[in-house]
């Protein structure tokens, strides 16, 4: 497991800033975070891109399920080339529907199912299924050629090497998928700007994002009430008193209309998941006040 960075060092080495006009930001943000026993990774990026903010934003976190966005971003890409259809049906085995992770397909059909490939995008990102998950992999070939595809994308700071599979026999094997704050922002900024999928694509995958189930009490957790926020989580399991990963990264819209992109990750973690979770959601309260008072 690696290293707790202790606050006092937290503080000296985490904060870049790319605008002036942030710095009241920057200090509440410090002030939720200083005293906190984890490593806290913040990248927002304004709509046009022009106001950022980082905290540990180009540290590598491990992402745990943020990556099943990853996947199915590229399941659509493959959709866009008429090389999948969204209608294509596949299959859950009885034999082979893993009951013992966390699996909304596995509650529902515990005797196996056949879906068509988008209720399985649906259930993979908007539910984080895990089953769900490794049957998209297996679809397009594995966890590294989902890596290979962003790389051709142009995205340095994002890696794909593991699956589900991988992640629950070995611990250490979550920290082989990994994302820097920044870079998970900008990829979300590239995929609501359309310059990632089609536009029918962006749609549906904006859409399962905006009805996420999973991290009610992170990124929406403070935000005043019809809020849209359109996000994908990502939660570790406990190891020797150790939150290896709470995150969550997405987008918010203001009440002006206007988008942010939010990614907040949290690794290292000596806090229990509710303390974890709740530095997510104040972090989000703050720069959605931030920003709508601007």
């Amino acid at each position: 497991m690696k290293k707790i960075l202790t606050p006092l060092i937290w503080l000296v080495v985490s904060v870049a800033v790319a605008q002036p006009n942030s710095y009241p930001l920057t200090e509440k943000l410090d002030e939720i975070i200083s005293g906190k026993d984890a490593v806290v990774g913040v990248s927002i990026i304004s709509q046009d891109g022009t106001d950022t903010l980082t905290i540990n934003g180009n540290r590598r976190f491990p992402m745990q399920s943020v990556f099943k966005l990853h996947i199915g971003m590229y399941v659509l890409s493959l959709v866009d080339r008429k090389i999948l259809s969204l209608d294509q049906k596949l299959s859950f085995s009885k034999d082979k529907l893993r009951t013992d992770w966390w699996s909304p397909i596995a509650k529902k059909y515990p005797e196996g199912a056949t879906l068509p490939l988008r209720d399985v995008l649906g259930y993979t990102i908007g539910q984080s299924d895990n089953n769900g998950c490794e049957v998209l992999l297996d679809l397009v070939g594995g966890p590294k050629v989902v890596g290979t595809f962003f790389k051709h994308q142009g995205f340095k700071d994002v890696e794909i090497a593991v699956s589900e599979t991988d992640m629950h026999e070995k611990d250490d094997a979550q920290y082989l998928n990994w994302s820097t704050p920044r870079e998970a922002s900008v990829i979300m900024k590239s995929l609501y700007e359309g310059r990632l999928l089609s536009r029918s694509s962006t749609d549906f995958l904006m859409k399962v994002l905006s009805e996420t189930v999973t991290g009610p009490k992170r990124i929406r957790g403070q935000l005043p009430s019809g809020t849209m926020v359109a996000h994908k989580t990502g939660t570790s399991g406990i190891n020797g008193g150790v939150m290896a990963a709470v995150n969550d990264m997405g987008m918010i819209t203001l009440p002006n209309g206007k988008v942010l992109f939010l990614t907040v990750f949290v690794t290292d973690s000596r806090e229990n998941l509710q303390e974890n979770e709740r530095i997510i959601a104040e972090v989000s309260k703050a720069v959605f006040d931030f920003y709508a008072s601007k």
